[in-house]
């Protein structure tokens, strides 16, 4: 067996809190930056464009969040030696 001393929950919890705000604080600019295109493309949308196009448009911006939320994870990972 191996002779590696019990991290007691708290230190892991602890652990993992702080790796995740470290990450929210990462994603947070990029987040804030997608909510504000996605408000400017609904803010004055006519009620006859509420389907279609702006659909695709809405999708590509969150396409683009999840991937860069995805690098940035993936990021973070390799920064803690996964």
């Amino acid at each position: 067996m191996l002779n590696k001393p019990a991290s007691s929950p708290n230190q892991t919890f602890e652990d993992r809190e702080s790796r995740l705000q470290a990450l929210l604080e990462q994603l947070r600019p990029n987040a804030d930056q997608i909510l504000r295109q996605v408000a400017e493309q609904l803010i004055d949308l006519p009620d006859d464009q509420c389907f279609g196009q702006i659909e695709y448009t809405l999708r590509d911006l969150a396409h683009d969040f999840a991937a860069t939320a995805h690098q940035t994870g993936l990021q973070a990972g390799k920064k803690r030696g996964m």
